[in-house]
Formats: structure tokens, C-alpha cells, sequence
């Protein structure tokens, strides 16, 4: 899709994370354009049963793999870091230091159409 070969389908921590940053569970509302409707994770409940994501309630419950529910494809990127100064800088040692990292995932529809993007930030 786009081009890209590492699109996965999300775990259902991620799954959760993207309801609620850039779904329905979202304070900037469903921006990622998710349908009132049950999505699929890569988790596993066992052999025959994955868990799923309810975008109208964010509900997850396992179900049979044999049934039918909307899935959307993600991909992993690490790019964003934070900088900021050291305390006191002095004109000799201005060099600023790394403190954050944001980790992100993009979500898409389609292969031409990016639809969320949402961001998780790791204090270092």
C-alpha cells in the first residue's frame, strides 16, 4: 500500500490506543474516520478467536476468526525527537540534549490516503 511493504495490522493495545487518540474515544473527535463498527487486532485469543475493537463504544472482546469485521493496516515510524537545552547553557557548551522521544504509528484507509497519525511520547 503506498508503496510500503511494513503495514501490520495493530495489537489490541494499539488498536485501543488509536480509539482513543485518534477515534471516537478521541477529545479531537473520530479524525481518523473509523466506522461506528468492530475492527480486528493481531491479537490472538487462541487458535480460533482474535480480539476486536468496537470504534462506537471502545469495547474489545475476543470472536471467532470466521467472522467478518473492518480492518485497518498500520505502519510503525520513529522520527520525532525533543530537544531541549541544557540547564544553564554557557556560551562555550550550548549543545542541547534529547529528553522525549515520540514514537508514532500512521494509520490508512487506502493506499493513497493517510488517516491518523497519533504519537506516543517516552521520557528518556
Amino acid at each position: 500500500m503506498g508503496g510500503y511493504t511494513d503495514w501490520f495490522l495493530p495489537s489490541k493495545d494499539e488498536l485501543n490506543l488509536m480509539y482513543s487518540n485518534i477515534g471516537q474515544g478521541s477529545l479531537l473527535g473520530n479524525i481518523g474516520n473509523f466506522a461506528d463498527d468492530y475492527y480486528w487486532s493481531s491479537t490472538e485469543n487462541d487458535n480460533n478467536n482474535a480480539w476486536k475493537q468496537n470504534f462506537n463504544n471502545g469495547n474489545q472482546n475476543n470472536n471467532n476468526k470466521d467472522n467478518t469485521n473492518n480492518v485497518r493496516a498500520v505502519r510503525a515510524f520513529q522520527t520525532f525527537l525533543k530537544l531541549v537545552p541544557r540547564k544553564r547553557p554557557s556560551k562555550k557548551n550550548i549543545s542541547p540534549r534529547i529528553n522525549q522521544l515520540f514514537l508514532g504509528i500512521i494509520c490508512a484507509q487506502d493506499g493513497n490516503n493517510a488517516l491518523g497519525l497519533f504519537l506516543l511520547k517516552a521520557s528518556l
